[in-house]
């Protein structure tokens, strides 16, 4: 119980000084920029051809790899760049490039928009979105880093000692695992469409889904529905605008963007089950593109949501 509280402190403390801000923006966006999870391409003019992209993290609002640079005549370099938005606002894309391992590059300002697969008026009111309260200008917040620091320190040595106690209970646990992955594994592995978008749905439904996870949803929703309907003749936008106004196509995507920005919706397993019907026979064995998705990899693809 000591070392819990401890931990909690130290964390609280710690975190005080290291949250980072959320990136909010309108929901309306230009008809020609990306949306979520649509990797695009862009050239950004620089001084140096050394710069570095900032690592992927899940996280991050945003991806960015550097494809290749290019010399110039007059001496500067064309970035040939890949970004990905993982949610939707206006980013720098030089704010995602480093001019060293600790140092951000931030300028010249290159803005792009990276709007959500959903339009604003697919659903009923969102609500707005409330700013963040100003930080807590505490007088003592060096002393509190320093303390966080030496509690965390202190719990984590009482959760090492109380850890040898428990070891035996442990090793109980890892091989009743082990034997239930064994039989798991001589089962027969089908998977329903329905069973991989269940989790994602449900995480939208109580607001705990990550930007990550609600870019893949909308991946996996979109590829299908376009093969479905037979839509690959048309561009992505389109597509997008048919699958949203389809009854049956759009009435998940419609209802997770409400459940998920309607300050109090109270979502039932029942509505959730509803919604999910139209995937409750798909097996995601005969349908190895989704498969593949599904996976957890987003990756850039001829039906990924690229801008509509």
């Amino acid at each position: 119980m000591l070392s819990g509280i401890l931990i909690l402190t130290g964390y609280f403390s710690f975190a005080h000084f290291t949250r980072s801000v959320p990136h909010h923006s309108a929901l309306a966006f230009a008809s020609d920029e990306p949306t979520v999870g649509a990797p695009t391409h862009a050239t950004v003019v620089l001084d140096r051809p050394d710069y570095l992209a900032v690592a992927e993290d899940e996280t991050a609002p945003m991806w960015v790899r550097i494809e290749k640079v290019v010399p110039r005549p007059d001496g500067a370099y064309s970035y040939e760049l890949e970004y990905t938005g993982l949610e939707s606002g206006v980013f720098n894309l030089t704010d995602f490039l480093l001019k060293s391992p600790d140092e951000r590059l931030s300028e010249p300002i290159v803005s792009v928009g990276v709007r959500s697969a959903i339009p604003s008026d697919a659903g009923e009111d969102m609500g707005e979105l409330l700013p963040l309260p100003p930080a807590n200008a505490f007088p003592y917040s060096k002393w509190l880093a320093a303390s966080a620091t030496s509690w965390l320190g202190w719990g984590l040595w009482l959760l090492w000692a109380r850890h040898r106690a428990q070891r035996a209970v442990q090793e109980a646990e890892m091989a009743s695992q082990s034997e239930a992955a064994q039989a798991a594994d001589e089962a027969p592995s089908t998977r329903r469409m329905a069973d991989v978008l269940r989790p994602l749905v449900e995480k939208a439904a109580d607001k705990t889904i990550s930007s990550k996870e609600k870019a893949l949803m909308e991946h996996i929703l979109f590829v299908y529905w376009s093969n479905a309907l037979e839509l690959d003749h048309l561009d992505d936008a389109e597509q997008l605008r048919r699958i949203l106004e389809h009854e049956e196509a759009g009435a998940l995507m419609r209802a997770v963007e409400q459940w998920l920005y309607q300050p109090a919706s109270d979502v039932t397993p029942e509505e959730i089950t509803d919604k999910l019907e139209p995937y409750m026979d798909l097996d995601m064995n005969e349908l190895p593109e989704l498969a593949k998705i599904a996976s957890g990899t987003l990756s850039a693809g001829k039906n990924l949501l690229v801008h509509a």
